[in-house]
């Protein structure tokens, strides 16, 4: 038995072709929205990328201070983190060394209990600033000498007895940063997130 074939169906002919791609000015508008939206999410790009860079360079301070802490006891000596800059600031570099005297300055003969660098850094990368601040996140006057160092004694606590604060901001990030805390008894923390940066 034979099928019929079906009549094509009519309206399947009066159709017009479908258009291929966009006209030039489709893709002009096309383009500039998506402008205008990568102009509005560029600041807070960039603000995300400074907050990252922040919370990775205070990890990183507070994990040296840590290994300070424990390496103090682990030696049953003084060890002191210390600016290399005569003005305490932190941001040209620091370096942590054995401190048998626990006065927070390298001595003028080096033994191993008195002087050795067990760890050094130069420059902060970037714009990040690092500086010792008191608990109300003021910075430590020139004429404090403790604005330069901070001296875990042998059981691994802050040699001072009151908590040490330092405080790290990186621009332009320049309303918030971190305040890092080193306790009496040398636990390291971040205080907060938001501390007003200069």
């Amino acid at each position: 038995m034979m099928r019929q074939r079906s009549p094509e169906h009519p309206s399947l002919h009066a159709l017009p072709a479908s258009p291929r791609g966009l006209s030039l000015i489709e893709l002009m508008i096309t383009l500039m929205i998506a402008a205008m939206l990568a102009l509005l999410a560029a600041p807070s790009f960039t603000q995300l990328m400074t907050r990252n860079r922040s919370t990775t360079q205070s990890e990183e301070l507070m994990s040296v201070l840590r290994w300070g802490s424990s390496e103090a006891l682990r030696r049953g000596i003084p060890i002191s983190f210390r600016s290399l800059s005569n003005d305490g600031n932190f941001t040209s570099g620091w370096t942590l060394f054995t401190d048998l005297n626990a006065d927070g300055a390298a001595p003028g003969t080096i033994t191993d209990d008195d002087g050795t660098v067990l760890r050094e850094m130069g420059p902060l990368p970037g714009t990040t600033t690092l500086i010792r601040v008191d608990a109300a996140n003021v910075a430590l006057p020139n004429t404090d000498a403790q604005r330069m160092f901070v001296v875990f004694n042998e059981k691994g606590g802050h040699d001072a007895d009151v908590p040490a604060f330092f405080r790290l901001c990186t621009a332009p990030q320049t309303t918030t940063g971190f305040m890092i805390e080193v306790s009496a008894v040398g636990k390291i923390s971040q205080l907060n997130a938001t501390s007003n940066c200069p």
